[in-house]
This record gives structure tokens, C-alpha cells and sequence, in this order.
């Protein structure tokens, strides 16, 4: 042998951690495990804010697809590889992951989808038309099936709306800005231009929830005031409201609005409006919106779609909640934060 061990007694109060074989284990029955299963795979199906057409629609094609890969989940599968269905081998290193329960598959917390309702499911993650990463956060939220990523590269690609109005060229970097302490404390404002129309676009800083009203071609302080007070009204008064100097924020209209209710009012550079990155990027992401044939949809997208810089959605960082948008198999699961 390569190791010469030697035995030495230790009484047990001297043991800082108790030891597993002087333990007498619990025996857990079949009963209990698989009561176990269900009750995770109910934990996690309950926090889909799902229609209950959707689900069936899923249930129908497991059913009629997946009939071997539910024996597998539910009796175990083949020791060797060589074992199991042709067509099944590509997700034997994945077998750790999956759990059914009630006609469903699920992929650690997501739905498992099958090959019918595939091209449905990927029409609702590409809804919105917010691009490779934004459509792969979407997916990575609620569903799942062993490629979906190369095929959601493939969809945005063959989209001919995302080829005609993606980026051509990289801009000068957007100087970024910390995440504020909470929702609503401070915003951004900045103003629209988009087929002869005026948008005021506002954006919160620690949510990245973005709010679009058409000014249609009124750009009047007193117009812009009175878009800003209904949202005052819906969300609440920020502490600071960041903008770019165009008149209707420097008129002393808008001086005086700041004053009655409270909030600091902060511009940026006219000759250099990279300073305020978070305006530049809410009106870059209202213009992509806008061009799409239903701008109202694709505004509920991005506000149920995970943001890179917060890893939520903007709906869930500001209600705590997320939007049930056309791809409804989307899970909350944002915790609460202080």
C-alpha cells in the first residue's frame, strides 16, 4: 500500500463533528422521495404565470413525443450509454436536470419544450425583436430544450426586421452612471424624434423601466409637464431628474414644476450628451420599439425581459413583479429587495 494508516480511538466528546457512521440514518422510502419530486416540480410549475391553454398545449405534445424520455426520468435510466434511444443519448449527461410531474418535463427550472410546439414558443421569445442576448434572457427564464440557443442566434439572424435596424457601427462608449438605492429616485428624460412625431422618453436609473408618452408635436414645457405629472402620479416624485438642456427643461416653467414639487432638476453637457448615458440608451431602445409594427407590445417585452446591468427585469425591479407578455411561461423569481 502507498499509505500506512495508523487507528487511534477519540472518545466522542471530543469529536467536533459528529462522525457518519456512529449515526444511525433515517430510511426514506420510495413514497417519500417521489413526494419529494412532485412537490418541486409543483413549487416551481406554480410560479409560472401560465395560461392554462399553454400548459396543455405542452402536456398534449409531451405525451405524444416523449413517452421514453419520461420513462427515463420516472424509472431511471439505462447505466450505459449505449443503452438508451438513439435519439435520447445527446441529454444522458444532462439526466441530473430533468424531473416530471403531471404531464410536464422540467430542466432545473424550466419547462421542457418538445419539437411541436417549438416554432410557436420561439416566435414568442423573439417577440419584441431586443436581439440575441436579451431573447437568450427571456429563454433562460422560462423554457428549455437541448440547442435553443443556436436556434435563437438563427431566428434573430434570419429575422429581416432585426438585419435592417441593427448597429452598423460602435459609437463613442456611454459613460455610465451607479445604480441608484431604489426604484424611482433618480430618472432621465430626454425627448424623441420619430416620424414627425415628439416621444418624451423617461427612464429610472435602478430599474431601467422605461416610459414613452407621444408627445405627438406639441414639445411646449407645459405639455411636457403635464406628461411628466401622470407618471409622477403612477410611480412617484424622483429626488433628481436628469436631462439634456432643449428648452422645454430649460425654461423657467420647468424650473418653477421642479421647485413646487420638489426634485432637483440636473442637465448635461449639449455638446457632449454621452454624459448622460442612461437618456441615450432609453432613446436608442424606444427608437428600436417604435419601428416595429406594434410598439405597445414591444414596450412590454423590454419591461419583462432581464437587464444585463441588474439581472431582473425592469418590471420586477420596480414591482416586484413581471410582466405575463406573450411568452407566458416566463418565472418570477425575483427576491425582495430593501
Amino acid at each position: 500500500m502507498r499509505y500506512n494508516p495508523v487507528a487511534k480511538h477519540v472518545p466522542g466528546k471530543a469529536m467536533v463533528i459528529a462522525e457518519t457512521l456512529s449515526r444511525s440514518p433515517m430510511s426514506v422510502s420510495e413514497s417519500t422521495t417521489n413526494e419529494a419530486v412532485a412537490l418541486y416540480v409543483e413549487s416551481i410549475t406554480t410560479t409560472w404565470p401560465a395560461s392554462a391553454s399553454n400548459l396543455e398545449q405542452i402536456r398534449r405534445a409531451t405525451k405524444h413525443e416523449c413517452q421514453t424520455l419520461l420513462k427515463y426520468i420516472l424509472d431511471g435510466w439505462p447505466r450505459q450509454v449505449q443503452d438508451i434511444s438513439q435519439n435520447l443519448r445527446s441529454l444522458y449527461d444532462l439526466r441530473g436536470h430533468f424531473s416530471a410531474d403531471d404531464g410536464l418535463i422540467t430542466f432545473d427550472d424550466r419547462i421542457y419544450i418538445p419539437s411541436e410546439p417549438r416554432g410557436e414558443i420561439m416566435q414568442r421569445i423573439h417577440d419584441g425583436h431586443q436581439g440575441v442576448t436579451k431573447c437568450r434572457k427571456r429563454a433562460k427564464e422560462s423554457v428549455w430544450w437541448l440547442g435553443i440557443s443556436k436556434d435563437i442566434s438563427n431566428i434573430v439572424k434570419k429575422c429581416g426586421h432585426c438585419q435592417l435596424y441593427r448597429r452598423t457601427q460602435k459609437k463613442e462608449p456611454l459613460i455610465t452612471t451607479p445604480i441608484p438605492e431604489r426604484p424611482w429616485q433618480r430618472i432621465s428624460m430626454e425627448i424623441c424624434d420619430f416620424q414627425n412625431n415628439h416621444y418624451l422618453i423617461v427612464s429610472d436609473y435602478f430599474s431601467r423601466y422605461i416610459e414613452m408618452i407621444n408627445l405627438r408635436k406639441d414639445m411646449t414645457s407645459q405639455k411636457v409637464i403635464t406628461a411628466v405629472k401622470g407618471i409622477y402620479a403612477r410611480w412617484r416624485i424622483p429626488e433628481t431628474v436628469v436631462s439634456d438642456n432643449g428648452p422645454q427643461f430649460a425654461f423657467r416653467q420647468f424650473r418653477l414644476f421642479a421647485a413646487e414639487y420638489g426634485f432637483q432638476h440636473v442637465t448635461t453637457s449639449p455638446l457632449y450628451p454621452q454624459g448622460n448615458g442612461e437618456a441615450e440608451r432609453a432613446v436608442q431602445t424606444a427608437k428600436t420599439m417604435l419601428r416595429q409594427n406594434n410598439p405597445v407590445l414591444a414596450l412590454m417585452i423590454y419591461r419583462s425581459t432581464p437587464i444585463e446591468a441588474t439581472g431582473y427585469s425592469p418590471a420586477q425591479m420596480i414591482t416586484k413583479n413581471n410582466i405575463a407578455d406573450t411568452c407566458k411561461e416566463i418565472a418570477t423569481k425575483m427576491a425582495g429587495y430593501a
